[in-house]
């Protein structure tokens, strides 16, 4: 075995015994938070949700830089949860994430509601991108609905699906 295999390794050897230790030991592998149910549509554990959401204490909201009406009403929603939100560059125990889905390139030939917004929950503890995923609240609707009557609605779409009731 050449150096650059001893080193790699060592490096990983480490990884695989804890893995394999809470696999022997029977403990479940960490949730994957959300699975994609169809399109632009989420299936999420609820009540995982809001156990996290009950043991943090701060969030970062995340939305369009101009987009001033979605943050203001995305901060008050979290700060209503007793969230302390914190300063972009400061590290969040939640990320909550507001956006519009973009439709370029779709073709929408049916007269049915699209996906126009979602609203996608973040548990930084987990890492980062999809895997720390733990929540994502979809809105459908027409394509032509204005976009304060869309983060409204899919902010108290969110207070109904994820929120103890």
């Amino acid at each position: 075995m050449n150096h650059s295999h001893r080193v790699l390794a060592v490096l990983l050897v480490p990884g695989l015994c804890t893995t394999a230790r809470a696999m022997a030991q029977g403990q479940p592998p960490a949730p994957s938070g959300c699975t994609l149910d169809f399109g632009d549509h989420y299936k999420c554990n609820r009540a995982t949700f809001q156990q996290r959401l009950a043991a943090s204490r701060t969030a970062r909201i995340d939305t369009d830089r101009l987009d001033l009406f979605a943050h203001k009403h995305t901060e008050e929603l979290v700060e209503s949860l007793g969230k302390t939100v914190v300063a972009p560059e400061q590290r969040p125990d939640l990320v909550f994430d507001l956006a519009p889905i973009d439709r370029s390139g779709r073709l929408d030939l049916s007269p049915a509601a699209v996906p126009l917004a979602t609203l996608t929950v973040y548990d930084t503890s987990m890492g980062s991108g999809a895997r720390s995923r733990i929540w994502v609240e979809t809105i459908d609707g027409d394509a032509d609905k204005p976009w304060p009557g869309i983060v409204t609605e899919l902010l108290r779409k969110f207070q109904v699906d994820a929120l103890p009731h």
